[in-house]
């Protein structure tokens, strides 16, 4: 996100105290052209498909459902694992090649 903030001028702006939380502004510069072609709303455009089996580290079970979910909706085959302990288990298990996240 950093790269196209910077890349279109603007700039990223975060405030953050312990215990708290942080706060993240993204600030863009202003644009008044118009642009030439306006997407209309129809088809939507084809997408890609996966074929691969993605091997998802993640402790937090809501990221780990939600990106289980994605995934599998684009029809990569994903095993999901919540330390690295368990996903080197389930690398050893399976003779697949994993894309690791």
């Amino acid at each position: 996100m950093y790269g196209i903030v910077k890349q279109s001028g603007g700039y990223i702006w975060v405030y953050s105290e312990p215990g708290k939380g942080s706060t993240f502004k993204v600030y863009l510069p202003r644009v008044d052209e118009v642009p030439d072609a306006v997407a209309t709303a129809g088809a939507a455009p084809r997408t890609q498909r996966g074929t691969e089996t993605i091997l998802i580290v993640e402790d937090e079970e809501a990221v780990r459902e939600l990106i289980q979910t994605v995934l599998t909706e684009r029809g990569y085959d994903v095993i999901p694992s919540l330390d690295p302990q368990h996903a080197d288990r389930s690398r050893h298990v399976s003779r697949e090649k994993f894309i690791c996240f």
